[in-house]
């Protein structure tokens, strides 16, 4: 037999030339310390090293007496009260006011888990409830992101980690700075309000509540930045693919598809097809993004010198297949709205002495479209400024004007399959100053001022029973209308 004794902790304080003795099956041995190594850590508020773990099967250890070990001797440097260490598993949770270090020099032993760790599988399985920690994967910040510990039961112990938002990032909009809600009650009237998630009350029912935009979830600035609407005038609100999208400078900003309040992404490791859309158009000229309107090859982007076409290559309309195509070249008049036609697109330019009516067909994915100025036979008896435009395509009738004077142009056309057989220009005179108009079912609603007062005044644009004519299939656009059964007071 051979009896053997295993040196399993060296102590400190030993020099070389040392000795002690040990008794050994009947044998008294001097044991001499021949050569030392010192090895030297950067501890100012403790250093601790608990006890060595015995082989023999002999004696019990547990997790807890090690985990109590360590505790006990971080307390005892009194920097660290024992109410700021929590034992949580085979881990110790330590808390302190100010910011503090901790490591170790045995990382397969003993894992320290801080702000931060290299990748998720450093990660322990019971934790702190509430604890976030950012995973660093690589050297490149595009793919870090942040994980928060859910305890069950919102207890400490055994739970998952999720992912989360950078602490202290803004994740919220400014309710404020952001567009409202026109939301029609149940008893009849309209409600104006910020899409802050409040409710309302009607007749002492409490009524559904508003939406509200969502908030930053997971991810920082970079991995999920925010919206590039944000610190920009909002020129355009559109609807495509199923998706909100805000036209801000040059950027197009689109949500998540049929969730049209919430402009983040759904997670910060890897981008998914349903992920916010915020791309940009870039020219040689400034890429304004003014307006938009949707044709059956993409969207139709409108800035002050030039169209582009939003559109994708592929089945899936997403984030990395979504890109912005220079279409054609042509001067836009931004305080209007380009419209449809049906199947071509119409829009005004003022860059020259007098307004010009442009037409887009054929407008595809790839290639130019053709353009034509529809204006040009009256070129010289179109106003320069012109604000307003309206159109009703069952009709085939096209009106403009300007902001407060008396004078509406219009444009009649008739189209059969793909030649226009008809067109026309005509001018109305209004009694007052236009302020506004549109087409709704087949009528023409114009707002018009007559010194302090303003009248709302409906043009039905086919005939109808008490429609004024002047001849068989011809309508006398006026709002004279004959009624019966008024009485007249001086």
């Amino acid at each position: 037999y051979t009896t053997t004794h295993d040196l399993l902790h060296g102590g400190e304080g030993w020099l070389a030339g040392d000795y002690f003795y040990v008794f050994m099956m009947d044998a008294y041995y001097k044991v001499t310390i021949e050569t030392i190594s010192t090895s030297k850590a950067q501890a100012n508020l403790a250093l601790v090293r608990p006890q060595p773990t015995p082989f023999d099967t002999e004696t019990t250890i547990t997790a807890e007496s090690i985990l109590g070990d360590i505790r006990t001797a971080i307390v005892a440097e009194g920097n660290i009260s024992d109410s700021d260490i929590t034992t949580i598993g085979t881990g110790l949770h330590i808390r302190r006011s100010t910011t503090f270090n901790a490591s170790t020099p045995v990382g397969e032993l003993l894992n320290v888990v801080a702000s931060k760790v290299n990748d998720a599988g450093d990660l322990p399985s019971q934790c702190k409830h509430g604890m976030v920690v950012e995973i660093v994967n690589s050297i490149a910040d595009e793919d870090n992101h942040y994980v928060k510990f859910f305890g069950n039961n919102d207890k400490d112990g055994e739970g998952t980690w999720e992912e989360c938002a950078k602490p202290g990032r803004l994740i919220r909009l400014k309710r404020s700075k952001m567009p409202v809600v026109l939301v029609r009650t149940s008893d009849g009237n309209f409600r104006l309000s910020e899409l802050d998630g409040s409710t309302y009350s009607i007749g002492g029912v409490t009524q559904p509540a508003v939406p509200q935009w969502d908030d930053a979830l997971v991810g920082d600035d970079i991995t999920n930045p925010e919206p590039s609407f944000i610190g920009k005038n909002i020129n355009k609100m559109v609807f495509f693919r199923n998706r909100f999208a805000i036209l801000a400078d040059e950027n197009i900003v689109m949500t998540r598809p049929g969730d049209f309040t919430n402009f983040f992404a759904k997670s910060a490791i890897q981008l998914i097809a349903s992920d916010p859309i915020d791309i940009a158009a870039s020219s040689e000229y400034p890429a304004i993004l003014y307006d938009a309107i949707q044709v059956n090859t993409g969207l139709l982007l409108f800035s002050k010198n030039q169209q582009f076409m939003l559109t994708t290559d592929s089945d899936t309309f997403s984030p990395t297949t979504a890109k912005i195509n220079a279409l054609c070249t042509y001067n836009f008049n931004f305080s209007t709205n380009p419209i449809s036609l049906g199947t071509t697109i119409g829009f005004l330019d003022n860059a020259g002495k007098h307004s010009r009516f442009f037409e887009l067909a054929q407008v595809q994915r790839e290639g130019e479209p053709q353009v034509i100025e529809q204006s040009a036979v009256v070129a010289r008896l179109f106003e320069n400024d012109l604000k307003l435009i309206s159109n009703s395509r069952e009709n085939s009738i096209i009106l403009f004007s300007e902001d407060s004077t008396s004078t509406m142009y219009g444009y009649r056309y008739f189209d059969q399959i793909q030649e226009r057989k008809l067109a026309s220009w005509f001018k109305w005179t209004v009694p007052g100053t236009i302020k506004y108009h549109c087409m709704q079912d087949d009528a023409l609603f114009v707002v018009l001022q007559n010194g302090s007062q303003r009248e709302l005044l409906k043009y039905n644009i086919r005939m109808v029973d008490y429609t004024v004519a002047l001849g068989v299939d011809r309508v006398h656009m006026d709002y004279v209308m004959p009624t019966t059964g008024w009485t007249y007071n001086a």
